[in-house]
């Protein structure tokens, strides 16, 4: 499988999710097949680190990131609101907490993910924000290039905002690339903070 070697089996990479802390999940990926190692690029493994997706929600902002490696492989993440009551409104003048449903979506190339959220305060008028509800029956996984999936499903790691930490929401599933070659959990994940939604690959 000459199409899978080396750099391209490094954008395989881009759905992949911890169950603890959000990080690149692929440091150091190897896999022996009948025609020898294939392992990730460090070109694949920088892009995944850089690439991160802020959006300014609380000032009615939606966002689009991306970056293609040298071999026109794309990784793109998207925030954006979903049609509905006002999705950025905030409780009052004095508070940022964030309210709405919100699309988050990301692509390595060999597989794609979409899944929606909503977002609440933490309690009324609230300066922090919570992931209230997660909707299962919006997740769109599409694979491409010999890869599958088992097991999609959106879970919230941890649910309020607090002074110190963020909330946080994860997109994952079982990946199979290379025609069986390579197994991994991942997706795209999401965590709220200050008024800012942040996503990335996992």
């Amino acid at each position: 499988m000459k199409s899978i070697r080396n750099s391209t089996l490094a954008t395989m990479a881009g759905l992949v999710l911890l169950a603890s802390v959000p990080q690149p999940a692929f440091a150091a990926q190897s896999v022996e097949t009948d025609e020898g190692p294939i392992t990730e690029s460090s070109e694949y493994t920088e892009a995944l680190e850089d690439l991160k997706l802020n959006v300014d929600i609380s000032s009615g902002e939606s966002g689009f990131a991306s970056t293609t490696l040298s071999d026109g492989t794309v990784l793109s993440l998207a925030v954006e609101p979903v049609a509905g009551p006002p999705s950025n409104a905030r409780i009052s003048a004095s508070a940022r907490a964030l309210t709405g449903w919100y699309k988050v979506s990301g692509t390595n190339a060999l597989a794609y993910m979409e899944y929606y959220v909503r977002l609440a305060p933490v309690s009324p008028g609230s300066l922090y924000t919570r992931i209230a509800e997660v909707n299962q029956n919006s997740l769109v996984i599409n694979a491409w290039a010999g890869t599958s999936f088992t097991g999609g499903t959106i879970i919230i790691r941890r649910a309020n905002e607090t002074a110190t930490q963020k909330a946080w929401v994860q997109g994952r599933a079982v990946f199979t690339y290379a025609g069986g070659a390579l197994t991994l959990t991942g997706g795209v994940q999401a965590l709220v903070w200050d008024g800012v939604i942040r996503a990335s690959l996992w």
